[in-house]
């Protein structure tokens, strides 16, 4: 695939049912400030989930026995945890560690899974910022991982925490609230996730170097919702497990195989939409035309094909990046191809419906793509040769509604290799994006008025094989 080869590329230059996989202790003892909560106990054929650590953000876990279980206890002024199939939901929060708590029992689950209510917190806070460092000394292959911190006013500081997982890759990505991180890492036969969790005092641990999955992970999606649910894309051909799956996360980041959503080829993309609509990049899908790789879905039991379109007028492109407008109106998807590629494409969501709009040329290896919250531009990130795109966008142009402007002003050094982007979604820092650049983190701003972004420069790490970053994320 595309992005296999393009990793390559970039290492070539650097040289130059339901499964539990157990991590943490279900009864473990909880951080100071609070006690842990008791764990659930299960039906006839299984125990419990995990607990909740006590103090004023965590909650009770899930109750996962294979009959009825009951959710855990909440923390103080937690919500109790969700129950397992069949199960009842946690009772609220006692006075462990704290005041009586306030919060309300869970709710039964539908299928199981972690369960846990995780917290969003408050909009603005000393954000976590984790990257994998994939080359150690001389370019050997490294498993090392390093967390910095970006504070309320957008400044990067670096306090030296490392960790070791497998060899990450992409984006980095975090539950609600940003306790339980996940990422991508390996290729082939040592394809995992590693997952770890930051406690309520920031300070991190690792609860699984390296879930082997029963599929190839290819892109973790997390929905908006709070209840440790993901899912994740293999983006191989359906006969080799392609399409998309649901796993689950319990509070202390416990791991769970909710099974197969949907059978899709080639699922390079999704976006999460309304209620249980998703947008998805595929060649073929619940009996599409093979020439139509833009779908809108329902992912109902059983999942609904409710329209699909193509996406570049032609057969050709290889799908690596997709983005949704704020206002909902568009999705531009990137082409990574060798026969069409240097392009995105855009096609316009009204309702039920999807149609194509334009196709934006001149832009190669748009690997990353993310709109402006203020509806007015788009940034686009060219791996290769290097460079930072912006797109105007005008809502009322509705044969072409987006324009290429040109390349980012940039400040100081223009981008070397730059790969993934994230932007923050909330408080005062919405609308800030940082890339992942091959030896540091680039951040912009996208502004009100005036040319809608700007560059805020890059935050260097070195310039040795240890410094270079393959992935990265960020508590959003």
């Amino acid at each position: 695939m595309k992005t296999a080869t393009r990793a390559w590329a970039t290492c070539l230059f650097l040289f130059g049912g339901l499964s539990a996989y157990g991590c943490g202790d279900d009864d473990a003892q909880a951080p100071a400030g609070g006690s842990g909560a008791h764990s659930a106990t299960g039906g006839a054929a299984g125990s419990g989930g995990s607990v909740a650590t006590g103090g004023g953000q965590n909650v009770g876990g899930a109750g996962t026995g294979a009959e009825a279980g009951t959710g855990a206890t909440g923390g103080a002024q937690s919500g109790g945890g969700t129950g397992g199939s069949g199960a009842t939901g946690g009772s609220g929060g006692t006075e462990t560690g704290g005041a009586a708590g306030q919060g309300a029992g869970g709710t039964g689950g539908d299928q199981g899974g972690g369960g846990c209510a995780f917290v969003p917190g408050g909009d603005d806070f000393t954000r976590k910022i984790v990257v994998a460092h994939n080359r150690g000394p001389g370019g050997v292959e490294s498993n090392v991982y390093e967390v910095l911190e970006l504070s309320e006013s957008g400044q990067i500081s670096r306090p030296g925490v490392t960790f070791e997982m497998g060899s990450g890759e992409g984006e980095i990505v975090f539950t609600t609230g940003g306790a339980i991180g996940i990422a991508i890492q390996g290729q082939g036969k040592d394809r995992s996730l590693g997952v770890f969790r930051f406690d309520d005092n920031g300070d991190l641990f690792v609860v699984n170097p390296a879930i082997h999955p029963s599929f190839y992970p290819h892109k973790i999606i997390i929905p908006p919702g709070n209840n440790g649910d993901a899912y994740v894309l293999d983006a191989e051909w359906v006969e080799h497990g392609g399409g998309v799956y649901k796993i689950s996360f319990g509070c202390e980041g416990q791991y769970y195989e909710m099974g197969k959503v949907l059978d899709a080829k080639l699922p390079n993309t999704m976006l999460l939409l309304d209620d249980d609509r998703v947008f998805l990049s595929s060649t073929d899908v619940l009996g599409s035309d093979p020439s139509m790789e833009a779908h809108l879905i329902d992912l109902l039991s059983p999942p609904v094909r409710v329209a699909s379109a193509e996406a570049f007028g032609d057969d050709d492109a290889i799908i690596v990046s997709a983005a949704r407008t704020e206002d909902g109106k568009y999705v531009l998807l990137g082409d990574d191809s060798m026969f069409g590629g240097e392009r995105v494409g855009v096609v316009r969501i009204d309702g039920d419906s999807l149609s194509y709009v334009q196709t934006i040329p001149s832009v190669p290896a748009p690997v990353s793509i993310v709109p402006s919250p203020n509806n007015d531009v788009v940034l686009v990130v060219s791996e290769y040769p290097d460079d930072i795109h912006v797109l105007n966008y005008d809502p009322s142009n509705s044969s072409k509604p987006f324009s290429l402007r040109g390349k980012l002003a940039y400040v100081g050094q223009k981008p070397s290799l730059p790969s993934t982007a994230v932007m923050i979604e909330r408080g005062s820092l919405k609308g800030h994006v940082l890339v992942a650049d091959l030896y540091g983190i680039r951040q912009i701003q996208f502004t009100a008025g005036g040319q809608g972004v700007k560059d805020l420069g890059l935050y260097k790490l070195g310039e040795s094989f240890p410094d270079t970053i393959s992935a990265l994320g960020i508590q959003k």
